[in-house]
């Protein structure tokens, strides 16, 4: 474990030194069904900017502009170039961020965590996480058994069989794996959590023990099979990690990583198991830092930002903002229906900007703060204050 912390301690100093050049690319594409067209520019290694690219166009944008520079010279090139940007992103090391980037950035964690509190009753928190009853009743109604294994043997067939095949069936060319040697050393510290359906191994978390907290490191299916995925595999991974933490006496799951943004599908499963969103303190990616920025917001950095809410940093913690989008706008209850569906526990604020006049009757739900439009308009994002009602 000390060797683990010490490589991911000694990779904060290295990371700087293997992207000290760092690719750039001005890109244009459109972005949804309505054939808008929005341009990116976006600095980083293709391995972490993918998944921004995928979220923004529709289908594979068109390069205007490419350029490999040193990490000195990138906030000049940026500067340059970002006038005919809709939307800037730059996903660098923390080092690299504070010694040669502006503070004028909106700073966000590339990842963000989730944990859950271990419930007493399954029934109690069935009948409290409504969205997460139905999954359970897949669990029930099916023949799901769980078994922890510390058979070495089994490490590579879980991370060949389940976790590798489906990183990639769910994430595609934007998923991101560490490398297998990071895991071992982790596994042999925990374990393998098997679920199995008549015998057979379709679903797999590995986990580890800590001070009363079961971590969720990564997880997998059967050759990353969606129908495992329908029939409730994973479902029963969260229902059997609840009955194994209660064995152990372990008071709380962390549930692992996610994309930091509320739009995410793995984060919004997560949440609806009742997770609890807190900063991401595992593996290399933590040494990273996300930039965004964007000069005005009408157009295509105001259409990204309606489908993809930042999680972001905020003094000593996490909050989110959101381009209420004018679909969700024409009532109070559809405004709300939706601030509340993509709010989340653990977040010091929820700040959305509506363009049009608040629908009447709205009321902010708990923890959600409206910002006026000409405050986001004018103002840099890092400043937006908001508040808790109509503006």
């Amino acid at each position: 474990m000390k060797l683990t912390r010490l490589l991911l301690w000694l990779m904060r100093f290295i990371e700087p030194l293997r992207g000290w050049r760092v690719p750039v690319e001005l890109l244009r594409g459109r972005t949804g069904e309505d054939g808008a067209v929005a341009t990116l520019l976006i600095a980083g290694h293709p391995r972490r900017t993918a998944y921004f690219k995928a979220r923004l166009f529709s289908a594979a944008p068109t390069t205007e502009k490419v350029r490999l520079v040193p990490i000195w010279a990138l906030q000049r090139l940026l500067d340059e170039w970002k006038s005919a940007a809709d939307f800037t992103i730059v996903e660098i090391d923390h080092i690299s961020a504070r010694l040669f980037m502006k503070t004028n950035w909106l700073a966000a964690p590339p990842w963000v965590s989730s944990v859950m509190p271990v419930p007493e009753d399954l029934q109690q928190f069935a009948r409290d996480h409504g969205h997460a009853a139905t999954d359970m009743r897949k669990v029930r109604n099916r023949p799901f058994a769980a078994a922890l294994s510390h058979e070495p043997q089994d490490f590579d067939i879980f991370f060949d069989r389940f976790h590798v095949p489906y990183v990639a069936k769910r994430h595609g060319h934007t998923a991101s794996l560490a490398p297998r040697w990071y895991w071992r050393r982790l596994f042999r510290q925990g374990g393998i959590h098997w679920i199995t359906h008549e015998g057979r191994q379709v679903a797999a978390d590995l986990v580890i023990m800590r001070q009363g907290m079961l971590h969720k490191l990564i997880n997998g299916v059967l050759d990353g099979d969606v129908e495992w995925m329908k029939a409730g595999a994973l479902a029963a991974l969260y229902v059997h990690a609840i009955l194994l933490a209660r064995k152990n006496a372990c008071t709380r799951i962390h549930l692992g990583g996610s994309r930091a943004t509320l739009h995410d599908g793995v984060l919004r499963y997560k949440c609806k198991w009742g997770g609890v969103i807190c900063p991401y303190n595992e593996g290399y990616s933590k040494h990273f830092v996300t930039l965004y920025h964007w000069g005005r917001i009408e157009g295509g950095a105001e259409r990204f930002l309606s489908h993809f809410s930042l999680i972001h940093h905020d003094g000593p913690g996490l909050s989110a903002l959101w381009f209420a989008p004018p679909e969700v706008c024409h009532s109070a209850e559809s405004l709300m229906r939706e601030c509340e569906a993509l709010n989340a526990l653990g977040l010091q604020c929820f700040r959305v900007v509506v363009r049009r006049p608040v629908p009447e009757g709205f009321q902010c739900p708990p923890g959600v703060w409206l910002v006026e439009w000409e405050e986001a308009r004018t103002t840099p994002p890092h400043a937006w204050s908001g508040k808790p009602g109509p503006p």
